[in-house]
């Protein structure tokens, strides 16, 4: 498959995924530069080409009066809108996933599964997961989770008098109160662009939290091998609000992703605005676009599109318009393998 990201020197750049060790992108540049504009010209192609791509939409940008004209007509043939409403967003994760070998998870690993998954979107120690386990152990056992979904879990915890189960619930109250996620299917449709809207209502610190949710379970889903032979795209904007940690899901996706057929497409204005953990995986990605960068941020940029020849692309950041980038990563140039950067223009 290869992604059209725009022209130079009169010829079509693209990024052949084919020739990857991995599709993530990664795309830089202050809001207004044309970062999502990109980033939706991207999903509309991985969609024509039988793929699917996931966006978190947690500031609305995603909205339909936010969706580029141009690409409108596809993103409204192949869209699939998820909400976050009172009615909960469709996510089984009591559900046993059917892992790459055929076999069905065991009790115990849906538990640990479950465990695993809040624990990384909510950074909870080891004391704080103990009493988790037994909590989500609980509502398993005594199927809790079918009537009350998520909450279940929470009226266990809330019930429990040792204390880190109570600052287990303290931390993850309004995730429980919401009941944010409920059983069922729908939140990923194959050959879909699946828009997981995050803005109805929720504030800042639980959307957060939401992300990670959604994050760890890719990664979950990625480690039962659900992607391997279907890779999934996820896109996330203003990656640097997301909830960071030593195993925050993010950063274990940009460093372990590939292997299991998850690929990420990140908007963020400044790469300095993100954690030193995702900072440093970031540049892992098979390709990265800088659009126009704030302005103390171009000596920085310009290090990160060549350490040796920074110098000569200052000036080149200075007059990007706006849908113009620089490119750097495995390109091909026409036909051409190009492993210089390239100013595109989009």
């Amino acid at each position: 498959m290869k992604l059209k990201l725009g022209t130079a020197i009169g010829l079509p750049v693209y990024m052949n995924t084919e020739n990857q060790l991995n599709g993530s992108m990664a795309f830089f540049g202050v809001s207004g530069s044309g970062k999502t504009v990109l980033a939706q010209k991207v999903m509309t192609q991985i969609v024509s080409h039988g793929g699917t791509v996931v966006a978190l939409d947690f500031h609305g940008n995603l909205t339909n009066d936010q969706i580029f004209e141009e690409c409108k007509a596809t993103i409204n043939r192949f869209r699939n809108d998820v909400y976050a409403d009172e009615n909960g967003m469709p996510c089984d994760l009591f559900e046993a996933l059917q892992l790459s070998n055929g076999r069905n998870e065991t009790e115990s690993e849906v538990i640990g599964s479950i465990v695993n998954t809040l624990g990384m979107a909510y950074g909870l120690g080891i004391q704080q997961k103990r009493a988790l386990k037994t909590a989500v152990t609980t509502v398993f056992n005594d199927k809790e989770y079918v009537a009350k979904d998520i909450s279940a879990i929470g009226e266990v915890l809330k019930k429990c008098d040792e204390p880190h189960a109570k600052s287990a619930y303290e931390r993850m109250e309004t995730l429980f109160d919401r009941n944010l996620f409920v059983s069922g299917d729908g939140m990923i449709i194959p050959n879909k662009i699946n828009f997981i809207h995050l803005s109805c209502g929720m504030d800042t610190s639980l959307q957060d939290a939401a992300v990670g949710l959604l994050l760890a379970w890719f990664w979950r889903r990625g480690s039962a091998g659900l992607h391997r032979n279907n890779p999934i795209y996820v896109f996330v904007d203003e990656c640097q609000n997301i909830r960071h940690g030593p195993k925050d899901a993010l950063s274990m996706l940009l460093s372990e992703g590939r292997k299991m057929g998850i690929n990420l497409l990140l908007a963020t204005q400044d790469i300095k605005d993100c954690s030193p953990a995702i900072e440093a995986r970031i540049t892992q990605c098979a390709v990265m676009a800088y659009f126009k960068p704030k302005s103390d941020a171009i000596y920085r940029t310009a290090k990160m599109i060549s350490p040796s020849e920074y110098k000569s692309w200052i000036p080149e950041l200075e007059k990007l318009r706006r849908g113009e980038f620089i490119a750097t990563g495995n390109l091909l140039v026409g036909n051409v393998e190009y492993d210089h950067p390239v100013r595109v223009t989009g």
